[in-house]
């Protein structure tokens, strides 16, 4: 439970975070969405609402954000990359 520390935009390294099911609340921070190396994110089954951020990293490939109360929508521009896994 809890919320998602910013202070994880610091691990510049990061490649792949899995953390669905852990009843994370508030929004997705931008710090993490900015993560440059970033290529697999799973924070389904959270508590998570707000808008989504802008994922700025060309290496991210799969993104699962579902069953939280997120609103937005994904950049069109990310839906274009030829990298993606569809699961």
């Amino acid at each position: 439970t809890g919320f998602i520390p910013s202070e994880l935009g610091l691990l510049k390294s990061l490649r792949k975070m899995s953390m669905p099911g852990n009843q994370f609340r508030g929004s997705i921070p931008p710090e993490l969405a900015s993560l440059p190396n970033l290529e697999e994110l799973n924070l389904s089954s959270n508590r998570l609402v707000g808008p989504l951020p802008i994922f700025s990293s060309s290496k991210l490939r799969k993104l699962e954000l579902q069953e939280n109360q997120l609103t937005g929508t994904i950049d069109e521009k990310f839906g274009q990359r030829h990298n993606l896994i569809q699961e």
